[in-house]
């Protein structure tokens, strides 16, 4: 139908469709012929006749290929055709368009990771001299605020049709903005007022880091990567676009952390004299990220918003329904890694270097501490860089999946021998620095294999839901780095942390080691188990969801290649109400359950009582309020040295137990009030039936049918 929605027709031309193969003039004879058809005819459009005779006939259909070409032309503005080992394919991206899109990284990437690598110490060692005790305070705040901006971000760029009454994309919108907002916050951060004392020092740093963190990355990263995840459909050719994507980022991580160290001393080690070099240079990174922020939102195309469904859901029933989608679950839980393993040991490596290796160490080495933290970063930036190219190799090779499970087994055993490293261990650093160059430079594939994710769950749900699976991706590597962030910087303060002493004390130093090698190595462990579940594994069953995708969209069935399953397709009516397999399940009943996971639904069916909706919400409350009183406990506790400025207060301990309660009480709180709802409202079971057909169809309940059973059955 027009906008290449699902036909708004039931009864049994899907199913006749499905079960014979026919020439598309054959199609069209169904079609008009059928009486429920008759009131179609008028509104499909001739693509729309050609997709539902492409996608019954199976012509052109290559098993490797996307599917229709005419219909994801549209979709994929920017894709073409191309050849690869001897046969045409659908999806290839000019050089151009990655180029543009993957640029804007470098400027970006250079501003991210010179805050990361030299932005606290420069707050805590120079003229600042900040509080350790406020500046912990803010870096825990932050990804509590996240929970909160992050998904009203997703949903924003999701859901944005037109700017000014115009169709300028889902994405582009949000990346003109945040050029011109870098251009204020960024230089900013490096020039603290030199009137302030330790505290308000502190809390330059900490308003600046939390306008960074929570504004200025969210509504650029979301919009950005989910730009990337839709720009082709052809699965080798993302494993090329994020391979590009991740060289410009290690080169900005590159120029972040080694330009300031190259500019002496002056903003790291000489208090109370002022610095300028660090302000210098994060304009000048400023000024990359502008400009090609501005080529890319000129230059990009996005898929028209004509082609796109609208989506009603609120967002703890996307958060929900996203982690019922087993492959994305998986994923989630494996980059756990990204939380500890990414930013945690380049967070501590400052540190590191001066108070492990020793000052006296670097100094004979190459004169400074500084100075060689910038060898070991050069070092594994620069290994990294080409590094890039072998894992691209690897998984266009042996699969994005595979590569990525050898990269987390690698990275964990690589972290795990730095805790070879001791005092003047120089020569043992760079060399581990450079396998950990190698090793990292294979983190890119988790955006490779979430981009594939995402298509599996418009075949699911019918809805393109980038930047709500990115949020979610990103946001629990953000919640992890709570603990990760702010946890070395209270051991430090409660083990008596003084840049002016000559050696720090053994709690210091073994909170360093820790943090650079234990924690990150038995995360990737950990997150390694849950990949090797992940059953999204090869090319095949990928071109198996875009031509299920295909199938959808011109109102047939089609088959789920993870589970064998036929997945019908959902028919949405103008009034939201949903139709699957004849029965109609009213809009804002179906808005409800959606705030429920499968098992709580089958429950209320089991025991034929709507109110068991409630039970595991009201539990979930109860303890969220119950762990939050040893956390206000701590908090009061430390409140005295916390309001003094002391290195270490149980404040901080206790914000962080408090955090991560309050947003899970919000998340059970929610759904305990559509649970209620459902109650004061009468929701019948019956919609609770449909709903439980709809998962057991997606392999989340029993009681789901594979193709050759339902042919059985219309028989």
């Amino acid at each position: 139908a027009a906008g290449y929605q699902p036909l708004h027709t039931a009864g049994s031309s899907a199913p006749v469709l499905s079960r014979f193969s026919l020439h598309a003039s054959t199609v069209l004879a169904v079609l008009e012929c059928h009486e429920r058809a008759h009131a179609c005819i008028g509104e499909l459009q001739l693509k729309g006749l050609r997709t539902v005779a492409m996608v019954a006939a199976g012509a052109e259909a290559d098993e490797e290929g996307c599917g229709d070409v005419a219909v994801l032309q549209e979709l994929y503005p920017l894709a073409t055709k191309g050849v690869r080992n001897g046969k045409e394919y659908f999806g290839r991206l000019p050089y151009s368009v990655k180029f543009v899109f993957a640029f804007s990284m470098l400027g970006w990437h250079a501003l991210r990771f010179m805050k990361t690598g030299h932005m606290k110490k420069f707050y805590t060692d120079d003229y600042p001299r900040a509080s350790l005790s406020v500046m912990s305070t803010f870096i825990i705040l932050a990804p509590v605020l996240d929970v909160f901006f992050d998904p009203l971000v997703s949903v924003l760029t999701d859901n944005t049709r037109t700017v000014f009454g115009k169709d300028r994309g889902r994405r582009r919108p949000f990346l003109f903005v945040c050029a011109f907002l870098a251009l204020i916050i960024c230089p900013l951060a490096y020039a603290p007022p030199a009137s302030l004392a330790s505290a308000g020092s502190a809390a330059w740093y900490g308003v600046l880091h939390v306008l960074f963190q929570v504004v200025l990355m969210s509504a650029r990263d979301i919009p950005h990567s989910a730009l990337g995840s839709e720009l082709t459909c052809d699965y080798q050719e993302r494993t090329s676009l994020w391979a590009q994507w991740e060289l410009w980022s290690v080169t900005g991580i590159l120029m972040g952390l080694l330009l300031p160290t190259l500019s002496g001393n002056e903003c790291v080690g000489s208090p109370d004299d002022g610095c300028t070099s660090f302000l210098m240079i994060a304009l000048a990174f400023v000024a990359v990220f502008f400009f090609s922020s501005l080529l890319l939102v000129c230059k990009v195309k996005e898929r028209p918003a004509a082609s796109l469904v609208k989506q009603n859901s609120p967002l703890v029933a996307m958060l929900v329904q996203s982690l019922m989608n087993k492959p994305f679950w998986l994923l989630l839980m494996s980059d756990v890694v990204e939380g500890f393993g990414s930013n945690l040991p380049m967070q501590v490596l400052p540190y590191v270097t001066e108070w492990v290796i020793g000052a006296e160490a670097c100094k004979q080495f190459i004169g400074s501490p500084s100075l060689f933290f910038g060898v070991m970063v050069s070092v594994h930036m620069i290994v990294r860089l080409p590094s890039t190219f072998l894992w691209k190799w690897i998984a266009d090779r042996f699969g994005k999946l595979q590569t990525f499970i050898l990269f987390n087994v690698l990275f964990s055993v690589q972290h795990l021998c730095f805790l070879l490293v001791g005092d003047g261990d120089t020569t043992m650093s760079l060399v581990l620095a450079a396998t950990w160059g190698f090793c990292y430079a294979g983190h890119w594939l988790v955006k490779d294999v979430a981009s594939d994710v995402f298509d599996y769950d418009e075949l699911l749900n019918g809805e393109r839901r980038e930047a709500h699976f990115t949020m979610t991706l990103d946001l629990v590597p953000k919640l992890i780095e709570v603990p990760a962030d702010a946890l070395p910087m209270i051991l430090m303060g409660y083990f008596q942390y003084d840049p002016a002493l000559d050696r720090q004390s053994d709690g210091v130093r073994w909170t360093l080691r820790m943090s650079l090698s234990v924690v990150p190595g038995l995360a990737g462990l950990f997150g390694t188990l849950f990949l090797l579940r992940f059953p999204l594994r090869t090319k095949e069953q990928h071109a198996a969801i875009i031509r299920g995708i295909a199938a959808h969209k011109a109102g047939l069935p089609a088959t789920d290649p993870l589970t064998g399953l036929e997945v019908p397709v959902q028919l949405c009516k103008a009034d939201g109400t949903v139709v699957f397999g004849g029965e109609e399940l009213r809009g804002d009943h179906a808005l409800i359950l959606r705030h429920f996971f499968a098992f709580e639904v089958q429950w209320a069916v089991n025991a034929g009582d709507v109110s068991k909706l409630r039970v595991m919400p009201l539990i979930a409350a109860v303890s969220s309020v119950l762990v939050s009183v040893p956390g206000v406990l701590l908090f009061i506790s430390g409140w005295e040295d916390l309001a003094r400025g002391d290195a270490f207060s149980w404040s901080n301990a206790g914000l962080i137990v408090c955090g991560f309660c309050v947003i899970f009480f919000a998340f059970s709180a929610v759904r305990l009030r559509e649970a209620q709802r459902a109650i004061w409202e009468g929701l019948p079971l019956s919609a609770c039936q449909i709903v439980a057909k709809i998962y057991a169809s997606q392999g989340l309940l029993r009681g789901g049918a594979t193709k050759s059973e339902v042919e059985q059955n219309a028989e």
